[in-house]
């Protein structure tokens, strides 16, 4: 297990039950964590789910919003330079392409294309200059397989995030900050059991997906630039490593 005391960390998504179960996993390595979420009925969930903890400050912010999240990156620099973070933010649409409304397709490129590009570059101004830091860029095994049926816009929107995250791997490098990308498959969720996913897949468990996303910021893998870790959704639970 790696140990995160004294860092300070930043979650984005954190009122998603991904973001709610990384940031549980960061307080249990001991992490000072700030997160951040636009849901405040899942971000009061979030308090509840820990309890009163003084390494976690729990804040309402829209990464996709420019400039909010500069505020938001400004009042966390102020407190503790972040020394890593880990973005879990996205949205899903299901259907064919041919039904998307225009509504949908500006949701899911806001959301999970647009919100990541702010983010990264907002950090990587940040951490760049000091020459110090790790990002964790949660994306989707959907940018990995050759076609998505009823998730056209969506697997073209996680493969937009997986090339924009490693061309920033490539960009930071030389100053030694790191860009790290975890590709999970459908996470175990009550949307997707309702949905009958489960019946065909071993769907992937947020818990599971957290822990992967917190050993990216240490351990063994403290050394690499623009790793591409997938968690499949197969009878398989163990991660493969992509490059």
């Amino acid at each position: 297990m790696i140990d995160l005391h004294g860092r300070h960390v930043l979650v984005t998504g954190a009122s998603g039950r991904l973001g709610t179960a990384v940031c549980e996993a960061l307080l249990a390595v001991g992490a000072h964590v700030l997160a951040a979420g636009r849901t405040r009925t899942r971000l009061s969930d979030l308090r509840a789910s820990v309890g009163q903890h003084e390494r976690l400050n729990v804040v309402e912010a829209d990464v996709t919003d420019a400039p909010r999240l500069e505020a938001l990156l400004e009042a966390a620099e102020r407190r503790a330079p972040l020394d890593a973070a880990i973005h879990t933010v996205g949205a899903f649409r299901a259907g064919p392409l041919v039904d998307c409304s225009d509504e949908d397709l500006e949701i899911l490129w806001q959301t999970n294309v647009h919100g990541a590009a702010l983010l990264l570059r907002g950090l990587l101004r940040r951490m760049i200059p000091r020459r110090q830091g790790t990002v964790v860029v949660v994306a989707s095994d959907a940018a990995l397989r050759p076609s998505s049926p009823g998730a056209a816009f969506y697997g073209a929107c996680k493969t937009a995030v997986l090339h924009l995250a490693r061309s920033a791997a490539a960009e930071a490098a030389p100053a030694g900050v790191r860009v790290e990308v975890l590709c999970p498959g459908p996470l175990r969720t009550p949307e997707n059991e309702a949905a009958g996913l489960a019946a065909h897949m071993r769907l992937v468990s947020t818990r599971e997906a957290a822990a992967a996303a917190v050993s990216l910021l240490g351990g063994s893998m403290r050394a690499s630039h623009g790793s591409v870790i997938v968690l499949p959704a197969t009878e398989s639970a163990d991660p493969t490593g992509f490059r």
